[in-house]
């Protein structure tokens, strides 16, 4: 992480899931089309407005989200196929804050690489740096919270 020194506190609001061995939160991406899914499927035949706002995920091709297959999301467009970007957890439901404890330094990693049937070899060095971090707090909302802060959560 650029720009931090030991001591600050961060609050961190991206997470993919949240929580233990007992129950965990998942995030979902908004406006995911998941086959199967009977409303949307629905919406979908009728053509109307509500389907094209679920199903928009707010890409820049325009097209609309026909499914899912095999992680990829499939366009109207044809030949357009795109990888869907990462899925977080709402950050209103959860709060996690963390102290920067220091950065650290990996050994010099050098790969040695080759091409089939030739002398030639080239090093490549590596040497990642990693920030420390200590979680103070991490808390899940629940639902009598929400609804005092947001009036209500949808």
């Amino acid at each position: 992480m650029h720009g931090v020194k030991p001591g600050d506190v961060l609050r961190l609001n991206r997470a993919s899931g949240v929580g233990s061995r007992d129950w965990t939160l998942l995030g979902e991406r908004n406006g995911d089309v998941v086959p199967g899914d009977s409303e949307t499927a629905a919406a979908m035949a009728e053509g109307t407005a509500a389907a094209t706002e679920a199903m928009t995920m707010g890409d820049d091709s325009g097209g609309l989200v026909v499914g899912t297959t095999a992680g990829l999301i499939e366009t109207q467009r044809p030949g357009k196929v795109r990888r869907p970007g990462p899925i977080y957890v709402d950050e209103r439901l959860f709060v996690c804050r963390a102290t920067v404890l220091g950065t650290e330094s990996e050994p010099m990693r050098v790969k040695v690489k080759t091409k089939q049937r030739q002398r030639r070899e080239k090093r490549v060095k590596s040497k990642h740096q990693y920030t420390v971090l200590r979680i103070g707090e991490l808390r899940v909302r629940t639902p009598e919270e929400l609804s005092a802060e947001y009036g209500g959560f949808s």
